[in-house]
This record gives structure tokens, sequence and C-alpha cells, in this order.
């Protein structure tokens, strides 16, 4: 009986019936594609393999014994005449969607803003048959092969060779010019490096995006390292026409904007890289997660009651990190005054953190054991108690902000705990020890992010490299010990270490990051006054879903200076979110899609 062979679509053009060594074994291609889709005639089966972090989203519509739909664009796929029928937007997302710290907080999973519309979860390969679809593990993760190795000195010149074969891999296919986004943050400026170092003659842009913001300047960094690699640098400023590129990129995702902050940054870069002929952008996306700080030891030495790790730990971070904005003198103190403050400051707030979890008699152990053992006052946790009771009386007298803005009739929507988290299936069997590391990475946060990134580079015709997501890097830095990523107290000690000598040594061993919460409120003032014509139209069905009067009251939070900073931050995140979503339901109605 004849067998017929599988047909194999890939990203590259083979023709698999051909003469060559895929003809006799045709399934062998699939190992070296980082996706494809084939379907196997020989089991009438479908398959669609996603990329093992993402980058490539793969979206489809399957309903048993009818149909199935998938593409790599969402917009494509709703635009379907077949799928037109089955657009019923998910409930839940859009709850979760306009519920602080709620949305993209957990694990990425296959749902998304519409209910019969799934995507494939980076890592597998969804197999589609007439009656069902499976998710298949093709990625598996052996950090362990890596545990040999222990001295710094080893562990960054791996580090440093990973990394460099990574960058190399990922410029193959994209031609001259090349651009890179170089904040002046470790990530960007190492990859703007290693990739002069491998190209010496490319012509090599830089772009720095310029907020002209307080605490998220770092144009010294990145002037710094541009100077050293002779790149050709430029300030962009980002663009200001926040509502009309909210809505152009709505379009192009076919959903609300997930973004943490304003993406007319990232596409204010893409813009320009594009504006400059390059053909890709390298991005340092996700470089802190699949690297990993260390830094989280603090808390853990806290949650697992190891006092004198946890006070030497203390000594250590007090030297790169700034508690100013709680105590303004901060920088005039002495060390043994910032470690005493330090130590006052985390080990109330982790208390309290872990009080909801525990029973009287735990809390009452736990408050005398950490006030003795760490020798901190019980006066100061009275005064957080204090505090935090207040807080609690503002928000059941109205006077604090809401965790959600959705109205009750959303709020009643049956919560379902998604089965099928990307972390945990990605984990298997491997140690707990390694789950903070690819939770990190696999969140939906970040995920969505790279999404987002595909469709923009497509319509600015530039290619988003980010050669941190690479399969060899993520597991060497996974079997790397939190002990020794958090070295001297700065974090990262694996990768500073592979960096000696290549960067600019202030761009090297910077100890804090910049902070682009200003830029951030700045950016949803202008959204909010520019939406206004669309936010007051009185059939606008985003009403539907939030409330009103809790967006009004989020609206005038964020254009009331001279608040604390979490009060913006999270009625910019709400307010931010409500627009987001108005503007996707509009453009669902006007393309007769809602």
């Amino acid at each position: 009986m004849h067998q017929a062979q599988s047909e194999i679509l890939t990203p590259a053009e083979v023709d698999p019936t051909s003469d060559n060594q895929y003809s006799q074994h045709p399934e062998q291609i699939l190992q070296e594609f980082e996706w494809g889709v084939w379907f196997n005639e020989a089991t009438q089966t479908l398959h669609l393999k996603r990329d093992i972090f993402g980058t490539a989203p793969f979206y489809y519509l399957h309903l048993p014994h009818r149909f199935v739909a998938f593409s790599n664009s969402l917009v494509a796929l709703l635009q379907m005449d077949i799928a037109s029928t089955y657009l019923e937007v998910d409930k839940v997302r859009i709850l979760n969607y306009i519920s602080y710290r709620k949305d993209q907080a957990r694990s990425y999973t296959n749902r998304t803003f519409f209910e019969h519309i799934k995507t494939v979860l980076p890592g597998h390969t969804a197999v589609i048959s007439a009656a069902e679809v499976k998710i298949e593990r093709y990625f598996h993760l052996s950090p362990s092969k890596w545990n040999n190795v222990t001295s710094i000195e080893e562990l960054g010149q791996i580090f440093k060779k990973l990394l460099f074969k990574s960058v190399a891999k990922s410029l193959e296919g994209p031609t001259e010019p090349i651009g890179s986004h170089l904040s002046g943050g470790l990530d960007s400026s190492s990859l703007s490096t290693i990739t002069n170092l491998l190209n010496p003659d490319a012509e090599l842009h830089t772009l720095y995006l310029d907020t002209k913001t307080k605490y998220s300047d770092e144009s010294d960094y990145a002037s710094a390292v541009a100077d050293k690699i002779g790149s050709i640098h430029h300030k962009v400023p980002p663009q200001t026409n926040d509502f009309e590129l909210f809505s152009l990129y709505t379009s192009l995702y076919g959903h609300p904007e997930c973004m943490v902050i304003s993406p007319s940054a990232q596409g204010s870069l893409m813009k320009k890289a594009a504006e400059l002929g390059c053909k890709s952008l390298l991005i340092g996306h996700d470089g802190d997660s699949v690297v990993g700080s260390g830094l989280e030891l603090i808390r853990q030495s806290y949650t697992k009651r190891d006092w004198e790790e946890l006070k030497s730990l203390i000594r250590l971070r007090i030297q790169y990190t700034s508690l100013s904005k709680n105590f303004p003198r901060w920088d005039a103190y002495n060390d043994d005054k910032k470690y005493e403050l330090y130590k006052r400051s985390l080990v109330v707030e982790e208390f309290y953190r872990e009080i909801p979890h525990l029973s009287a008699s735990q809390a009452a152990s736990l408050l005398l054991t950490s006030s003795n053992q760490m020798n901190v006052s019980l006066w100061h946790f009275f005064k957080k108690g204090v505090s935090a009771f207040k807080n609690r009386l503002a928000r059941i007298s109205g006077d604090n902000l809401p965790t959600s803005v959705a109205t009750e009739y959303l709020s009643t929507t049956e919560m379902q705990r998604d089965s099928q988290e990307t972390s945990n299936l990605l984990k298997g069997e491997l140690p707990e020890d390694y789950k903070m590391g690819i939770d990190d990475v696999f969140n939906a946060q970040s995920i969505i992010a790279s999404e987002q990134f595909f469709a923009l580079g497509r319509h600015y015709n530039i290619v988003n490299l980010f050669p941190f997501y690479d399969k060899d890097l993520f597991e060497f830095c996974l079997s790397i010990p939190m002990r020794t990523k958090f070295g001297v107290g700065l974090g990262r000690q694996h990768f500073r270490e592979a960096m000696k000598d290549l960067l600019p040594e202030n761009v090297r061993t910077r100890p804090l990051k910049a902070n682009f919460s200003i830029y951030g409120r700045q950016a949803a003032l202008r959204l909010a006054t520019q939406s206004k014509t669309l936010m007051e139209k009185g059939d606008n069905p985003v009403w539907q879903y939030v409330e009103k009067s809790k967006f009004e009251e989020c609206l005038s939070i964020l254009f009331t200076e001279g608040l604390p900073d979490y009060k913006h931050s999270r009625s910019q995140f709400f307010v931010t979110r409500t627009i987001s979503l108005a503007i996707w339901l509009n453009w669902l109605r006007e393309n007769n899609l809602y």
C-alpha cells in the first residue's frame, strides 16, 4: 500500500520532493527551523510549530469536523470570511486586561481576546485533526549539562561565547545597514558592541530613545558606547501623536495595546531605523529575564528564614542600590546607616507580604522572630500596620484607587483557570530551582510584547532581532546559581564578567536602570487628551465593560500634579487600558467584526 509523503511548508524555500536528503526523511527538515507549517497526508493532520520563545505568533480557529483557519496575523484571520461567524470577544480576557496586575502577570497561555481563537504555545506544535487540537511540546530544557562550570571567569567566557554566537546567527539573514537600539543599559550596549566586533566594516546605526525626562536619561551611557564602537549614533525623539499610533497599531495587532508604556517609544525606533534604510533592528528585549540577576536571592533568603545570609546579602547590596525615594538623604548616609534602613524596610515589607498566607499564630511567631533575628524594632512593624489599615479604610470610603475599572456586569464573569500555561509545560520534571527563571521568560507580558514587535516589524518593513532569545544561552543562565549571579551585590555577575574590556567600565558596572515613569505619564496624558472625541461618544461600546465613573476618577488623578507616584502609576494603567480597549472595540465595529 502506498503511503503519502508529508507536505512541508517552512520559512525556507525548500522543495521536500526534490532529490535531496529531505526526500527520504522529510520530517528531518522540521528540526532545522524555528517554526513551520506542514500537512501530513498519511495522518490527515495539520501541524503548526511555533518558535521556542514565541517571537512569531500563530493564531488558529478550529471548528471540529468543519474547518481550521490559521495565520501569524490575527488581523488576517479575523478578516477571513469563514471566521466572521465565530468572532465572539473573550470577556474573561477583557476583565483581566482592565484589572490591575491581573493581565499578563502570569504565564503565557493560548487565550486571545476572542473566545474561539487560540494561539500556539511557544516551544510547542499544535497538531490539528478534523476532530481536535493536540498540543505537543518539542522543546526540552537541559540546564544541568552546564553544572560542572563553577568559576566566575569560566562562566563569563562561556556566556560571552554563547552571546557572540547568538548575535552572529541573528545577523545571518538581514543585510546592511544594521540598526541597533542602544539605550545605554547593559543589554543593548552589549548587543551593539558585539555587532560591531563581528562586523567591523558594516554600516551600524545605533538608536537612542530620547524622552528628555528625569530618571530616564541614559544618553551619556549610550554615547560612551557609540563613541567606543564608532557607530552612527542617532537620538530619536518619541512620536507624540499617541492616539493616532494606538489606533494604527491596534489595526495591526487585532487586539488592544498591551505594552506597559506607550508603543510610540518602540514604534519611533522602528520608524527611524526603516528611514535609515536598515533591514534589521537589534533589540535587547527580555535580556533581564533570560540572563537573570540573582537579586531575587534577598527575598528568597527571607522566605527561607536564612537570617545570616540575608544580612550578608544586604551588606553587599547597599553599595549599589538607592532608597532615596523613601529616604531623601540616602546618598549622604554612611554604609552602616544605609544597612539599617535597607534591612528595616525589607524585613517589614516582607512580613506584610507574607501575612495573607499565614494563620494568626504563624504571623505572631514570624513577627517576633524576624524582629529579634534582624534587630528591627516592633515599632516599625506597628507603623506599617497602621498605614496599611488607613489605606484599607480609604479604599472602603472610596478615597483610594480601585483594583479594577470593570463594570459590575463584567466583574461577575466566571473566571476560568487556564490549564495550558507555557512555563509549567516547559518546566516539565525539572527541579523547582528552575521555576523562577522559566516563569520570568515565559510570562505573558514578554511574549505578547514580542507578538506586537512582530506586527510592527511587518508594518515598518524591518526585522526585529532578539539575540537574548537563544536556547543555549537560556539553558546556560538557568544553570547558574543565584548566589553566583548576585556576585558582589550588583547582580548579573556572569554577564558583567563576560563584557570585561568590551564595554566602557561605567556601563559594564552601572548599578541602576532608567525609570520611565515620568515619560509613561506624559504619554498617557497626551493619549487622554487626544482621544477625548472617541471617549465622549454616546454609543461607545467600552462602557459595557468599564465603569465610566471609575475611569473618570482615574483620569482626574492622572491629571492632578503632586500626587504620589503609585497613584499616578495606577491611574495611568487604567486610563491607558480603557482608551486602548475603546480604540479596539471601535476598530472592530468599523470593520464589521464586533
